[in-house]
Protein backbone atom coordinates (compact mmCIF):
# COMPACT_ATOMS: atom_id res chain seq x y z
CA UNK A 1 0.00 0.00 0.00
CA UNK A 2 1.05 3.42 -1.25
CA UNK A 3 1.39 5.70 1.91
CA UNK A 4 -0.15 9.45 1.14
CA UNK A 5 2.50 11.97 0.01
CA UNK A 6 1.89 15.51 1.74
CA UNK A 7 3.18 18.92 0.06
CA UNK A 8 3.31 22.58 1.78
CA UNK A 9 1.11 24.85 0.00
CA UNK A 10 3.75 25.57 -2.68
CA UNK A 11 4.50 22.18 -3.25
CA UNK A 12 7.92 22.60 -2.71
CA UNK A 13 8.28 20.71 -0.04
CA UNK A 14 6.81 16.75 0.07
CA UNK A 15 7.10 13.48 1.84
CA UNK A 16 5.34 10.62 2.15
CA UNK A 17 4.80 9.70 6.05
CA UNK A 18 3.65 6.52 7.67
CA UNK A 19 0.27 8.34 8.63
CA UNK A 20 -1.25 10.83 8.37
CA UNK A 21 -3.78 11.41 10.57
CA UNK A 22 -6.77 13.98 10.89
CA UNK A 23 -7.99 14.01 14.47
CA UNK A 24 -11.35 15.92 15.38
CA UNK A 25 -10.48 16.23 19.35
CA UNK A 26 -8.13 15.99 22.32
CA UNK A 27 -8.76 12.47 23.06
CA UNK A 28 -8.37 11.38 19.47
CA UNK A 29 -4.99 13.05 19.29
CA UNK A 30 -3.64 11.87 22.44
CA UNK A 31 -4.23 8.33 21.23
CA UNK A 32 -2.91 9.22 17.74
CA UNK A 33 0.60 10.42 19.65
CA UNK A 34 0.68 7.58 22.57
CA UNK A 35 0.06 4.70 19.68
CA UNK A 36 3.02 6.39 17.57
CA UNK A 37 5.32 6.20 20.52
CA UNK A 38 4.59 2.67 21.05
CA UNK A 39 5.50 1.94 17.75
CA UNK A 40 8.89 4.45 18.24
CA UNK A 41 7.66 6.88 15.27
CA UNK A 42 7.73 10.34 14.99
CA UNK A 43 5.04 12.38 15.46
CA UNK A 44 5.21 16.06 13.66
CA UNK A 45 1.96 18.32 13.78
CA UNK A 46 1.06 19.88 10.45
CA UNK A 47 -1.43 22.67 9.98
CA UNK A 48 -1.71 24.73 6.66
CA UNK A 49 1.16 23.65 5.05
CA UNK A 50 2.42 27.53 4.35
CA UNK A 51 6.04 27.22 5.62
CA UNK A 52 8.52 27.38 2.74
CA UNK A 53 10.95 24.90 4.90
CA UNK A 54 10.63 21.03 5.69
CA UNK A 55 9.66 21.64 9.51
CA UNK A 56 6.53 19.57 8.80
CA UNK A 57 8.28 16.71 6.97
CA UNK A 58 8.59 13.18 8.13
CA UNK A 59 8.36 9.54 7.67
CA UNK A 60 7.16 9.21 10.93
CA UNK A 61 3.29 10.03 11.51
CA UNK A 62 1.86 13.27 10.34
CA UNK A 63 -0.76 14.94 12.53
CA UNK A 64 -3.10 17.38 10.52
CA UNK A 65 -4.84 19.45 13.04
CA UNK A 66 -7.39 20.94 10.24
CA UNK A 67 -10.58 19.55 12.12
CA UNK A 68 -9.54 21.19 15.19
CA UNK A 69 -10.26 24.41 14.62
CA UNK A 70 -12.96 25.72 16.90
CA UNK A 71 -12.85 29.07 18.55
CA UNK A 72 -13.40 27.92 22.40
CA UNK A 73 -13.32 31.42 24.04
CA UNK A 74 -13.45 35.30 23.73
CA UNK A 75 -12.28 37.78 25.83
CA UNK A 76 -13.70 40.96 24.26
CA UNK A 77 -12.18 43.29 26.72
CA UNK A 78 -8.79 42.13 26.49
CA UNK A 79 -8.79 40.59 23.14
CA UNK A 80 -7.34 37.24 24.72
CA UNK A 81 -8.97 34.27 22.37
CA UNK A 82 -8.38 30.47 23.06
CA UNK A 83 -8.62 28.59 20.12
CA UNK A 84 -8.00 24.77 18.72
CA UNK A 85 -4.45 24.35 17.20
CA UNK A 86 -6.21 23.92 13.66
CA UNK A 87 -8.60 27.21 13.90
CA UNK A 88 -6.64 29.39 10.52
CA UNK A 89 -6.61 33.22 11.26
CA UNK A 90 -9.13 34.18 8.59
CA UNK A 91 -11.70 32.59 11.01
CA UNK A 92 -10.26 35.20 13.33
CA UNK A 93 -11.26 38.00 11.66
CA UNK A 94 -9.76 40.15 8.91
CA UNK A 95 -5.45 40.84 9.74
CA UNK A 96 -3.96 41.46 6.31
CA UNK A 97 -1.48 40.19 4.91
CA UNK A 98 -1.61 35.94 4.68
CA UNK A 99 -4.61 34.60 5.99
CA UNK A 100 -4.83 30.81 5.28
CA UNK A 101 -1.54 30.30 8.07
CA UNK A 102 -2.66 27.91 10.70
CA UNK A 103 -2.51 28.71 14.69
CA UNK A 104 -1.16 25.03 15.41
CA UNK A 105 1.68 25.25 12.20
CA UNK A 106 3.17 28.59 14.19
CA UNK A 107 3.28 27.05 17.41
CA UNK A 108 4.91 23.93 15.58
CA UNK A 109 7.35 25.81 14.26
CA UNK A 110 8.05 28.27 17.26
CA UNK A 111 7.15 31.40 14.90
CA UNK A 112 3.80 32.56 15.52
CA UNK A 113 2.28 34.38 12.13
CA UNK A 114 2.63 37.97 11.16
CA UNK A 115 0.73 39.85 13.25
CA UNK A 116 -0.17 37.35 15.87
CA UNK A 117 0.71 37.84 19.46
CA UNK A 118 1.28 34.46 20.63
CA UNK A 119 1.02 32.83 23.82
CA UNK A 120 1.20 29.01 23.79
CA UNK A 121 -0.35 27.30 26.66
CA UNK A 122 -0.75 23.33 27.00
CA UNK A 123 -3.78 22.35 28.63
CA UNK A 124 -3.45 21.34 32.15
Amino acid sequence: MMSEVWANWAGSQRCAPAAIERPASEDELAKIVAGAAARGQQVRAVGAGHSFTDIACTDGVMVDLSAMGRLLSADQATGLVTVQAGIRLHALGPRGVVRVEGVGGGAAAAAPPEGVKARIDAPA
